[in-house]
């Protein structure tokens, strides 16, 4: 039985990603590219070289881009995060080349496209993040360079982007596109927030189990989160316990969950929202670090 719901949510963990790299694919193929507006990341660079080359596959070049960046980021992130990466960004690539086949441009309103673009590219963007994975590319440099420079993520991501966005607008010869993809991104990222639940809270979780080192050696091997142990007594049995006390954030709070539902199934869970969390795995006092311990 415990198989059993593993391979349902790990199932419904892929339908949900599969639904948030096609909403992704729509906002870049029926809104964004049509209105020539830079796109962030490597599926900016993809498209712009489309533009300039138009035989040469958008998505193909989506595809390889992020082979040598997957390759990279083996090592640093594990094999779930490889597996669900590469699942996302070859679904990313294939329906970049082929919905325009399907589903027609739009060609309105630019703030209609503005809109549009950025809510459902973000609410694509949260759903992919939220189930544990990502379109791949610069997030995975924005980590690496994070882990080893203590270079807070945001602010990496945003250097890159604001050259490729830059970069594009040039290409397009036209300077209000950039400004543009200023306001398509902080759409974008107001909704991916909103699904996250802000990008600074995460959860606290007080947990009393029968099993705490089965408890903590799974949170830690499927999670990298560390565990701390204290010791309480319940004052109905008046019976030593003991009490995990782990901080994870916003999208690992369905995993952790899992854990300890398949680990202790009569083990006792107190989950709150935390408003920032700090130290190691979390925010160091001058930034994001974004690494796990």
């Amino acid at each position: 039985m415990k198989k059993y719901f593993k391979k349902q949510d790990i199932i419904a963990d892929y339908l949900i990603i599969t639904l948030g790299a096609l909403m992704y694919s729509i906002s870049v193929v029926v809104f964004i590219k049509p209105a020539h507006i830079p796109i962030s990341g490597i599926t900016g660079i993809a498209v712009i070289i489309n533009y300039l080359f138009p035989k040469v596959s958008a998505g193909l070049l989506n595809a390889l881009f992020n082979i040598p960046l997957i390759l990279i980021g083996i090592r640093s992130f594990g094999r779930v995060f490889l597996v669900r990466t590469i699942y996302t960004v070859v679904v990313i690539s294939v329906l970049i080349d082929y919905l325009p086949m399907i589903v027609p441009a739009y060609q309105g309103d630019i703030l209609i496209t503005l809109l549009f673009g950025g809510v459902i590219g973000g609410a694509g963007g949260g759903l992919v993040f939220l189930r544990g994975s990502t379109g791949g590319g610069l997030d995975i440099i924005s980590k690496l360079l994070n882990r080893k420079m203590g270079t807070p993520i945001g602010t990496i991501s945003m250097i890159i982007n604001a050259f490729i966005i830059l970069f594009s607008a040039m290409i397009y010869h036209n300077v209000e596109s950039a400004l543009y993809a200023v306001i398509l991104t902080y759409v974008s990222s107001s909704v991916i927030n909103s699904i996250l639940i802000g990008t600074d809270l995460s959860n606290g979780a007080f947990i009393i189990t029968e099993k705490p080192q089965e408890m903590a050696d799974a949170i830690f091997q499927r999670l990298h989160r560390g565990v701390t142990a204290m010791q309480a007594t319940g004052m109905y049995t008046h019976k030593d316990k003991t009490m995990l006390l782990c901080a994870v954030r916003k999208h690992e709070a369905i995993a952790l969950k899992r854990i300890i539902g398949e680990t202790d199934p009569s083990s006792f869970m107190l989950l709150s929202n935390v408003q920032e969390v700090m130290g190691k795995g979390f925010k160091n006092y001058l930034g994001d670090t974004g690494s796990k311990h």
